[in-house]
Parts: C-alpha cells; sequence; structure tokens
C-alpha cells in the first residue's frame, strides 16, 4: 500500500530533477536535490495515515461493505 504513492512521488521529484537541471544547465542540482527530499520526507508523513487506517480493515468487511 505504500509503495504505490512513494513511487509516484519519487518518479514527480526525479522528472522535476531531470528538467530543473536541463533548463538550468545543472547550476541548481543540489537546490534542486535538496526540496526533492524535503516533498518526499512530507509526502512520505502525508501518506502514512492513510495506509495505517487502510491496515486496519479486515479484508472480509471491506468486501461486505460494498
Amino acid at each position: 500500500m505504500f509503495r504505490r504513492p512513494v513511487t509516484q512521488i519519487g518518479l514527480g521529484i526525479l522528472l522535476g530533477l531531470v528538467l530543473a537541471v536541463g533548463i538550468s544547465g545543472g547550476d541548481a542540482l543540489g537546490l534542486v536535490a535538496m526540496y526533492g527530499c524535503v516533498i518526499l520526507a512530507i509526502s512520505s508523513l502525508a501518506i502514512v495515515g492513510p495506509v495505517r487506517r487502510a491496515l486496519r480493515i479486515q479484508p472480509i468487511e471491506a468486501l461486505r461493505a460494498k
């Protein structure tokens, strides 16, 4: 459950890093990498709550509710 959102965030950061380096010519590589780390940390914290809530639900209960 945690892998998909983190993969999407990581791909977004990687794409942003590539675009930023391409636009700036490599001048802002450290700054963009730092922002990428901050975004990854904040996004991971935002994902924890919904993942914990989803893990508490028993699969049979989720199937019955539908």
